[in-house]
């Protein structure tokens, strides 16, 4: 039987995509654009970093054999394009002592750890270290946790997070689960230090529903609140957060451009990078590269020759 972590994955690959709702929005034409493409500045800052492209490659394994290949190759696009990568969740590092799956994040160039918020902060450092990382993501899963019968104990969460961010500042993402972010969780957060979001809105890969869908058990949760991507980011935008990272459905450069332009200020995928990955080396770094021009062309029907400038563009 295959591992937990291997259904994740499989179970990813079905999720239904629904476009986020980003087809009742438009990026805003502008002409004449007064631009050459090679004006075009597709890089921006993040966290303490510049990156080339406003998309990074978002938490998608954790540990099994399977994820190890997984792994392999999404850090090989990683490094060839300048792209920063969050790993899946390195708890089943912390359990097993088993760090053979995730081995390949250290030869990435901006590698961000992940945990959950119910982890200590001992626990996060442990893993930034093995892994030679500043940077570390922790993860909201109420609704995972609970549809899959896995935990029932949420309580230290806030103080788990207050560490953290007297620890690792603004090297701290803070991270929903495919459920998206309401006004009032940003707002605590928010009113507690966290300066990174992840929206990751109900759109893209719920790991809520795929828990769901591995759970049997006839008296399984049917219903959970959700916030779907664009409300999320619009719920961030009326905050003082210094990242606010659209995820959650962000499968193409569409989804991107409108994303930012919405407010978000840098987006992230997974399973973008996961169709990438069933791709020969040639045809995703191909893709890739025609996903950037094209862009670059959306910047330009914008009039937008920086990723800055194009935030506000959209009706």
């Amino acid at each position: 039987m295959a591992d937990k972590k291997t259904m994740h994955l499989k179970y990813a690959m079905k999720e239904e995509r629904t476009g986020a709702g980003f087809d009742n929005l438009h990026l805003l034409s502008i002409e004449p654009c007064e631009l050459n493409i090679n004006e075009i500045d597709t890089s921006t800052k993040f966290l303490d970093k510049t990156v080339e492209f406003p998309n990074y490659i978002n938490a998608i394994t954790g540990g099994g054999r399977f994820s190890k290949l997984v792994n392999n190759r999404l850090v090989s696009i990683a490094s060839e394009f300048n792209i920063p990568i969050v790993t899946g969740s390195l708890n089943s590092y912390l359990k097993t002592k088993d760090f053979t799956s995730f081995k390949a994040f250290r030869k990435a160039e901006f590698a961000i750890a992940n945990l959950s918020c119910r982890n200590s902060l001992e626990d996060m450092k442990i893993v930034c270290d093995k892994l030679n990382t500043p940077y570390i993501s922790l993860h909201l899963n109420t609704a995972q946790e609970l549809i899959g019968d896995y935990e029932y104990e949420f309580r230290g969460e806030l103080k788990n997070i207050q560490n953290a961010i007297n620890y690792f500042g603004d090297n701290l993402i803070i991270k929903a689960v495919g459920q998206g972010m309401s006004k009032e969780t940003i707002k605590r957060l928010i009113d507690i230090g966290v300066k990174n979001i992840d929206i990751s809105g109900s759109s893209g890969t719920n790991f809520s529903n795929i828990s769901r869908r591995m759970n049997n058990n006839n008296y399984k949760l049917n219903y959970t609140p959700e916030v779907d991507t664009i409300s999320s980011i619009k719920n961030a935008i009326i905050t003082e957060a210094n990242y606010i990272i659209a995820s959650g459905g962000i499968d193409d450069i569409e989804k991107m451009a409108k994303a930012i332009a919405l407010g978000a200020n840098i987006t992230a995928s997974a399973y973008y990078y996961l169709n990438l990955i069933s791709m020969d080396e040639e045809q995703a770094y191909s893709k890739i590269t025609i996903d950037r021009l094209n862009f670059k062309k959306l910047m330009m029907l914008t009039a937008s020759p920086t990723i800055k400038q194009l935030q506000k563009k959209i009706i």
